[in-house]
This record gives structure tokens, C-alpha cells and sequence, in this order.
């Protein structure tokens, strides 16, 4: 059961309130409780890491709703929270008093892995691992054609740190599929 806060959501004139809009939340949470009745069959009751299972969430949402991309963006770029990221907040200790720069940083290692494969289809391969951790990441990408393939996760998340501070347009330090 999802259990989802709809007010100022739906707006906040009952005459017209807006259920659509409360419709990319759905989508996220959902996400939450599939990445967890995975984790029972699979993983021994284990949800993903944080930093995993928040990237397939807001996968599906961006899947879902496109908006997202500008907020998470957003975050990253014009706010105070881009400035945690480049001076190193961690993308694998998830911050709970802080979580936005974790969630922007989710966000934007997912777009990488997409277009470093070229394929949404990476993030059902994570989800559907038997791994809880970065290996559900390495193994997905051993699977399919990318110039990730073979790396370890460190390797993959310098690759992620250069192509964030570089964003060059196209290679393995770029947000666009080759």
C-alpha cells in the first residue's frame, strides 16, 4: 500500500485539485516496493543500497515523467547543493539530513549508466540482481555493450566524477550515448 501526502501535491483548491500530479510520487514509491519484493525472492529480504534502489526510482519516474530531469538538474547545477557535489559529497554514504545533493547525484549516475549503454534496460538489470550493492551495477553492465563493461565499480564512479566535472560530448566522459 502506498500511502502518499497529496496536499499543496494536488494543489490546494479542493475545486480543482489535480490527482496527476501526485502521479510521478506513485511511480517512485512503486518502484521502492518492487526493488524490495525483489529483495525478498532474491536478495534474503535485502532492499538495494540507498543510492541504488533512490537511481531506479527516480529512473522509473523519469521514465514515467520527464519533468524530473530539470529538477534533479536543478539541484545539481544552480543550487548550493551542486556545490556539496564537486567538492566530493559521497554518492554511496546516503545523508539523511541532507538527502537532496544524494538524490541529484542518484539521478545523474543513472542518466550516465543509460548513456553509457544506450538502454533504460540497464535499470531492470540492477533491479532484478541478486546483488544489494555496487555489484548489481557491475554485473548489469557486464552484460551489455558499453565502455563501462569490465570496470570496477571505482573505475565506473571516477568515470561518473570526470564525465560530471568534464560533460563532454561524447566518450566515456559524456551524458550521451555514442
Amino acid at each position: 500500500m502506498l500511502h502518499i501526502d497529496t496536499y499543496p501535491a494536488m494543489g490546494t483548491n479542493p475545486a480543482i485539485y489535480d490527482p496527476s500530479k501526485t502521479y510521478s510520487t506513485m511511480v517512485h514509491e512503486f518502484q521502492h516496493m518492487i526493488n524490495y519484493s525483489i529483495g525478498c525472492n532474491k536478495r534474503s529480504g535485502y532492499s538495494q543500497n540507498t543510492y541504488i534502489n533512490e537511481m531506479c526510482s527516480m529512473a522509473a519516474e523519469d521514465m514515467y515523467y520527464d519533468g524530473i530531469k530539470e529538477n534533479r538538474l536543478g539541484l545539481y547545477n544552480f543550487s548550493t547543493y551542486g556545490s556539496y557535489i564537486a567538492a566530493g559529497h559521497s554518492l554511496t554514504q546516503w545523508n539523511s539530513s541532507n538527502p537532496l545533493p544524494n538524490y541529484s547525484l542518484s539521478y545523474l549516475l543513472g542518466q550516465y549508466l543509460v548513456a553509457q549503454t544506450g538502454s533504460y534496460q540497464i535499470f531492470s538489470d540492477i533491479a532484478n540482481s541478486t546483488y544489494k550493492d555496487e555489484t548489481a551495477i557491475t554485473n548489469a553492465l557486464a552484460s551489455v555493450s558499453s565502455p563501462l563493461n569490465g570496470m570496477t565499480f571505482n573505475q565506473i564512479h571516477m568515470n561518473f566524477r570526470t564525465a560530471l566535472a568534464l560533460n563532454e560530448a561524447s566518450g566515456i566522459n559524456s551524458f550521451s550515448f555514442d
